[in-house]
C-alpha cells in the first residue's frame, strides 16, 4: 500500500496547549476529510501497523512508539487535536499526505487548465519592473492562430481574424497562408511575420484601422476587386514588396506597385529594377512614390529604376485620365522623388510615349527623377503648379516603327483646354538637365525643353541641355485675341551645350505674350543656325545678358530675328561669331543693344545685320576684339528698312574693316555723321 507521511504529526512532531505547555496524554484523532468517520493512519512508511484512534501522545507530547504518522495515498484526512480531558485544541481538515501524487496531480490539472498561467507569477528583469502573471504577459499580444486561423489557405480565416481583433490585443499573424472568405477590419495593432501572406478575393476588403508592422516582403495576395486598406494616421508609409513586388527579379511588379499607390499614402521602392507591364498610375491626391536614388556609378543597387516592357506605354501617369470640373478639382499634391523612369525596350515612335505625364494635377512635386528612352521624357499637360527640381531625360536608343523619330526632353504641352490659366499654369523647371546621346535624333530631331500652344507663368532655373538638335524651343499659338495665354515664361541662367540647330528657338508668341531670358551660356556645334532665334513672334522676348560662344560654330548666328517684334536683346556677350551676331529680317520695334567681340574669328558680315522690312528700332551695339575683325558694324540693306535710331558709340572703330566709315551703312552708304540718314537717326560717336 502506497502511503506518505502526514503533515500533521509527521515525525518526531511535539505537540502543545494553547499555552504553550507540552500536551503531555493528548489525543490525536483522525477522520476522513470534512467528516466524523474515522480514517486510519500508519505507524511506519510500510503502511501495514496502524496507529490508534485516537493516537494517545507520550508525556513528552510526542507519537508514541515509532513517532511517526502516515496517511494513505490518494485519501484527505481531519485531524482532531484534544487534551487528556478531550478538551479541544485544534482541527486541521483536507489533509493529504506530503507529495501524495492525488495533490500533485490536482497542482498539475490546475497549471494545465486554461487558467494554468494566471498561477504563475513574473517580474521582468531591470529597474522598478512592476509583477504580473504569466497569463497576463502572454496576453500583451495574440495569435491569431490562438483563434483558429488556418494556415494552409484552405480554409477561410475570416472568423478567427476578427475573434483575434475583438480580445482588443495587439495581433500577430504567423508565416502561412491565409484565406479571407468575407471582409475583416483590424482595430488593433498587426504585426505581419515574414512567410505570412493573406489571401484577399474578389469583393473582399481587408482593413487596417491602427498600426500596421511588416517587413519588405510580401504580405497579401489579392485578386479581382479584393482590396487592401490603410489608417494613415497610423500606417502612412509603406512598401511595394507587400502586395508582391520583387525588385531585382523578372517578376511583373506594375500590379504590386499600383495597388500599394492606391493603398498608401507613401510608397517607398528599394534599390533595385522593378519590371512592370502596365503604366505606374498615381491617381489619388497625397500619394508619393519614392525611391533611393536616380544615378549611379558601377551597380544599378544604387538606384530604383522603373523600367516598363513595353514600347508604347508611358511609364507613369501622374493625375486623372479626365480633367476635373474645375482647377481646384485638379488631382492634389502628389510625389514623385529619387528614381527613375525607363522601359527594356526601344520606343515606337508612333505611340508618343512619355517617362512620366502629368496631367491635371494641382501642387506635383518631381525631384530627383530621371526619365530614359521615351518619346517624351516628361509630359505636362493641364498641371499647375507643378515643381520640378534636380530632374534628368536622356535618351540613347533610336524609335522603332513607322513615323519620324524625335525626342523632347521636357515637353510643356499647352494644348490642354483649362482656361485663362493655359495649358499649364505656374510650372517650376528648377536645375534640370535633358541630354540626346543618339547622334542622328540629336542632329534631326531632339529638343531639351519644348513648350507649345498656350502657357502661364513657367520658371526654368538653370536647364541644362547638351548635344540636342534644339535646347529649348517656345511655340505659342500666334493668336491676337488670348491675352493670358503666352505669358510670363522665364528662363534664367540656361545652359545650352552642344546644340545642332537652335539653343534657344522662339515661335508664334501671340500680341500679349512674354518671354525672359536672363543670362546663360550658349556653345552650338559646328553646323548650328543660331543661338537665339525668334520667328513670326509679336509678343514681348527680352533677352538680358548671356555668353554666347561660338569658336567653332562658322556659320551660326548669335540672335536671329525673323519677322518679330518687341524684342529686347540687352548686353548678351557674343563672342566669336564668324557670321552676325544680331540678324534682323522684318523686325520692328525692337531694342538691340549686344556686346559682340572677336579675337579670333572674322565675321563676314556685319556685327548686327538688318535685311529688310525693319522699322522703328533702336540699335546700340559693343562692337571689340582685334583689328578689323568684323568686316561692318552695322548695315542695314535695301531700302525698306525705316525710322530706326543707330547709336554707333560703341562700336570701336579699330575693330572694324576700313575703320570707322564702316560703323554704319544704310543701302550700301557709308553714314559717318549723326542726324537723320533718310527716315533713320543716327547718334553717338562715329570716330
Amino acid at each position: 500500500m502506497a502511503v506518505n507521511l502526514s503533515p500533521v504529526g509527521g515525525a518526531a512532531a511535539q505537540f502543545f496547549t494553547n499555552n504553550g505547555v507540552i500536551l503531555s496524554g493528548g489525543k490525536l484523532y483522525s477522520y476522513a476529510a470534512g467528516t466524523t468517520t474515522p480514517a486510519v493512519t500508519y505507524t511506519s512508511v510500510s503502511g501495514v501497523t496502524n496507529n490508534t484512534n485516537p493516537i494517545i501522545l507520550d508525556s513528552a507530547g510526542r507519537v508514541p512508539n515509532s513517532g511517526e504518522i502516515w496517511l494513505d495515498n490518494g485519501n484527505t484526512y481531519k485531524f482532531v487535536l484534544k487534551d487528556s480531558s478531550d478538551v479541544l485544541i485544534a482541527t486541521y481538515d483536507n489533509i493529504a499526505g506530503i507529495n501524495d501524487s492525488t495533490e500533485l496531480l490536482a497542482y498539475e490539472a490546475a497549471l494545465a487548465a486554461s487558467s494554468g498561467s494566471s498561477l504563475v507569477g513574473f517580474i521582468q528583469a531591470g529597474t522598478g519592473p512592476v509583477a504580473t502573471t504569466v497569463q497576463a504577459k502572454l496576453r500583451e499580444t495574440v495569435s491569431v492562430l490562438d483563434f483558429g486561423a488556418d494556415t494552409t489557405g484552405v480554409i477561410s480565416s475570416s472568423t478567427a481574424f476578427s475573434n483575434a481583433n475583438s480580445s482588443g490585443n495587439q495581433i500577430v499573424i504567423p508565416k502561412g497562408t491565409y484565406l479571407l472568405s468575407t471582409s475583416v477590419t483590424f482595430t488593433v495593432p498587426v504585426i505581419m511575420e515574414y512567410g505570412a501572406i493573406i489571401t484577399i478575393p474578389t469583393s473582399i476588403t481587408l482593413a487596417f484601422n491602427s498600426g500596421f508592422s511588416a517587413g519588405v516582403h510580401q504580405c497579401f495576395n489579392t485578386t479581382g476587386t479584393g482590396i487592401v486598406t490603410f489608417n494613415p494616421q497610423y500606417t502612412a508609409e509603406g512598401f511595394a514588396e507587400w502586395w508582391g513586388a520583387a525588385g531585382g527579379s523578372a517578376t511583373d511588379s506594375g500590379p504590386a506597385i499600383n495597388k500599394a499607390i492606391i493603398a498608401l499614402l507613401k510608397v517607398q521602392l528599394m534599390g533595385a529594377d522593378y519590371f512592370c507591364s502596365e503604366t505606374i498610375k498615381i491617381q489619388l491626391p497625397h500619394r508619393e512614390l519614392v525611391g533611393v536614388g536616380y544615378s549611379y556609378a558601377d551597380t544599378t543597387d544604387q538606384v530604383t529604376r522603373i523600367l516598363v516592357t513595353s514600347g508604347s506605354l508611358d511609364v507613369m501617369l501622374v493625375g486623372p485620365d479626365a480633367e476635373p470640373a474645375t482647377i481646384n478639382n485638379f488631382q492634389q499634391q502628389n510625389a514623385v522623388r529619387n528614381l527613375v523612369v525607363a522601359r527594356s525596350v526601344a520606343p515606337v515612335i508612333s505611340s508618343a510615349c512619355s517617362g512620366i505625364t502629368v496631367q491635371y494635377t494641382l501642387y506635383a512635386q518631381f525631384e530627383n527623377v530621371k526619365s530614359n528612352e521615351s518619346i517624351y521624357g516628361f509630359e505636362f499637360f493641364g498641371s499647375v503648379y507643378t515643381i520640378v527640381t534636380n530632374c534628368q531625360a536622356t535618351r540613347v536608343s533610336a524609335g522603332t516603327g513607322a513615323g519620324t523619330d524625335l525626342w523632347y526632353g521636357y515637353y510643356i504641352n499647352g494644348f490642354a483646354d483649362i482656361g485663362a490659366a493655359g495649358g499649364n499654369a505656374s510650372l517650376y523647371l528648377n536645375y534640370c538637365t535633358a541630354g540626346c546621346n543618339l547622334p542622328a535624333l540629336s542632329a534631326s530631331g531632339s529638343t531639351g525643353f519644348y513648350a507649345n500652344n498656350a502657357f502661364t507663368d513657367v520658371f526654368m532655373e538653370s536647364p541644362e541641355t547638351v548635344t540636342c538638335t534644339t535646347s529649348i524651343s517656345v511655340i505659342g499659338n500666334a493668336s491676337p485675341t488670348l491675352p493670358a495665354s503666352n505669358t510670363d515664361f522665364m528662363i534664367k541662367n540656361p545652359i545650352n551645350d552642344q546644340f545642332n540647330d537652335f539653343g534657344i528657338y522662339i515661335r508664334d508668341v501671340n500680341d500679349y505674350g512674354s518671354i525672359a531670358i536672363n543670362g546663360g551660356y550658349y556653345g552650338p556645334e559646328a553646323g548650328a543656325t543660331a543661338c537665339v532665334y525668334i520667328q513670326d513672334s509679336k509678343g514681348s522676348v527680352r533677352i538680358d545678358g548671356g555668353q554666347f560662344v561660338m569658336v567653332g560654330a562658322t556659320s551660326c548666328f548669335g540672335i536671329t530675328l525673323d519677322n518679330s517684334s518687341n524684342a529686347i536683346i540687352d548686353q548678351p556677350q557674343i563672342l566669336e561669331s564668324s557670321t552676325s551676331g544680331v540678324n534682323a529680317t522684318n523686325a520692328e520695334s525692337c531694342y538691340i543693344a549686344p556686346f559682340c567681340k572677336n579675337y579670333q574669328n572674322t565675321l563676314a558680315n556685319a556685327t548686327v545685320q538688318f535685311n529688310g522690312g525693319c522699322n522703328a528700332n533702336y540699335v546700340a551695339p559693343f562692337v571689340n576684339g582685334d583689328a578689323g575683325v568684323a568686316a561692318l558694324g552695322v548695315q542695314f540693306v535695301g531700302t525698306t528698312n525705316g525710322r530706326n535710331e543707330i547709336n554707333c558709340t560703341g562700336i570701336n572703330s579699330s575693330a572694324v574693316a576700313g575703320g570707322s566709315a564702316n560703323k554704319l551703312t544704310i543701302n550700301g552708304v557709308q553714314v559717318t555723321a549723326t542726324g537723320l540718314s533718310g527716315t533713320n537717326l543716327v547718334s553717338g560717336v562715329m570716330t
